[in-house]
């Protein structure tokens, strides 16, 4: 602790980085989407399980396309 107080100045730049702390944060966790509760908890279940439902029907459409692709004959291959 500083012995003298605190010019304006002083206290006019504390004020700044204070600022700069708060749009530090801000910007840090400005794209989370912090959820508390049993109800957050199961709405966020219901849509990890909806995202792996269709990221499973997109593999699988994948693994179809492939299949089919191997089974061409190579002649017909570009």
């Amino acid at each position: 602790m500083p012995s003298t107080p605190l010019s304006r100045a002083e206290f006019t730049a504390l004020g700044e980085l204070a600022k700069a702390r708060r749009q530090l944060m801000v910007n840090m966790f400005g794209g989370t989407k912090l959820k508390f509760g049993s109800t957050s908890m199961l709405s966020a279940g219901k849509s990890l399980l909806s995202s792996g439902k269709s990221l499973k029907s997109g593999v699988s459409k994948l693994a179809k396309g492939a299949a089919r692709q191997a089974r061409r004959p190579s002649a017909c291959r570009a």
